[in-house]
């Protein structure tokens, strides 16, 4: 199990150093971009952050499935944009 939480911790090390990246980017050309890294149900946390933030609006990507694999896989994107307080845009990923 002590090997499973270095993974865990590793994994988030990364994750934070990326948003801090991609943060400084954006900070750079002038968008303010707050880092925030949420653990838990994906759609879920997303839209309590937008909740907790007041955002104006949710930006999400999604995998690009369609048809049945969309119906039965289900997708945080479609959650997202049905619970979240404010308006959403998703792109595909596909």
């Amino acid at each position: 199990m002590g090997h499973v939480h270095e993974v865990y911790a590793a994994a988030r090390k990364w994750a934070e150093q990326m948003l801090e990246e991609w943060a400084g980017a954006a900070c750079a050309q002038g968008t303010n971009a707050p880092v925030v890294l949420r653990a838990g149900v994906s759609h879920e946390e997303i839209v309590a952050l937008a909740t907790d933030e007041r955002a104006d609006l949710v930006v999400v990507s999604t995998h690009g499935r369609g048809g049945l694999s969309r119906v039965f896989l289900g997708s945080a994107a479609d959650r997202v944009m049905r619970l979240a307080p404010c308006p959403v845009l998703e792109r595909s990923g596909g």
